[in-house]
């Protein structure tokens, strides 16, 4: 069971078991978990491949990338040019 699972099963089990609402908090917390744990996994393969095809820092490269390609776009917008939809 994850890290914060700890926290909410002490009390639970001091009071003779778990209630039903108790129960229901417990699989959502361990549901929880486990998609932090998938796109934490995605992210850092993501991250990976990233760098593998030429990006310094990967994510992070992608981002101010993106970012500095962004505010361009809107200097340009701002001075009367025609800035494309985003999508």
């Amino acid at each position: 069971m994850g890290r914060c699972l700890g926290i909410v099963i002490q009390p639970a089990l001091g009071r003779g078991g778990f209630s039903m609402h108790m129960k229901k908090v417990l699989e959502k917390i361990a549901y929880l978990e486990f998609v932090n744990d998938q796109l934490s996994t995605e992210l850092q393969y993501v991250d990976k491949l990233l760098r593998a095809v030429g990006f310094t820092d990967g994510l992070t490269t992608v981002k101010q990338a993106a970012k500095e390609l962004f505010d361009e776009e809107k200097q340009k917008a701002a001075h009367g040019e025609d800035m494309p939809p985003f999508e």
